[in-house]
């Protein structure tokens, strides 16, 4: 399994650079929108990486031949789910990387940093995207899937934002923040643990499901 993941890093070296590159521009891009850069940038590097992921599978067949060498195709489903996990951590240091250069050398924009709070929210858009996503491009493949793939990703990247800029504005802001105190009096680290092990489950159910699906699809 670990040689599946491995496939689908190296297979992607030109887009992690690019996906680096475009972690400064989403800098730049969501600098009057507080909040959401960091959000925005870990969703679409995460997306791209599944994106080339399976695309560069259905260009070279991979899928085909994976499935016609003793490798299970439960291994084959979990490498993709741990993919996305370590995309999303490979995401998260991309964009700190890119907030750190803009500081150093005084670039004058107005940085965006990581925080416990764009942590756990990016991880949950990007864990209930996948979980959407995954059942169904294993399920139709990639080139199938692609109009189901496009419309999910404009609703998981731009709703998100409008709501998190949304949160912005005093009134709006200060009511939440109230109704959420009111309803819960965990610490940032707490809510942050709930939201990333909510998150992982939605993953492992999705991947049951995916697990299934794959196992009965015909080559």
């Amino acid at each position: 399994m670990l040689n599946l993941i491995l496939k689908d890093l190296l297979v992607q070296k030109k887009s992690l650079l690019f996906a680096l590159g475009y972690c400064f521009f989403l800098v730049f891009a969501f600098q009057s929108m507080e909040g959401t850069a960091p959000v925005a940038a870990t969703i679409a590097v995460v997306y791209l990486l599944i994106q080339y992921s399976f695309a560069y599978d259905d260009k070279n067949k991979s899928e085909i031949m994976l499935n016609s060498l003793p490798i299970s195709r439960k291994d084959i489903v979990l490498a993709k789910y741990l993919s996305v996990l370590l995309y999303i951590g490979l995401a998260t240091v991309a964009y700190m990387f890119a907030t750190l250069v803009i500081k150093m050398i005084n670039i004058p924009l107005k940085v965006q940093f990581l925080s416990l709070q764009t942590i756990s929210i990016s991880f949950f858009i990007v864990s209930l995207m996948a979980s959407f996503y995954l059942p169904v491009v294993l399920k139709y493949g990639y080139l199938k899937s692609k109009m189901f793939n496009i419309v999910m990703f404009l609703l998981f990247f731009f709703i998100p934002m409008g709501i998190i800029s949304l949160n912005q504005k005093p009134g709006f802001s200060l009511s939440v923040n109230m109704s959420l105190k009111d309803a819960i009096s965990w610490s940032n680290w707490q809510i942050t643990l709930l939201v990333i092990g909510f998150s992982l489950l939605m993953m492992c159910v999705s991947c049951f499901i995916s697990i299934n699906i794959y196992n009965n699809r015909e080559f």
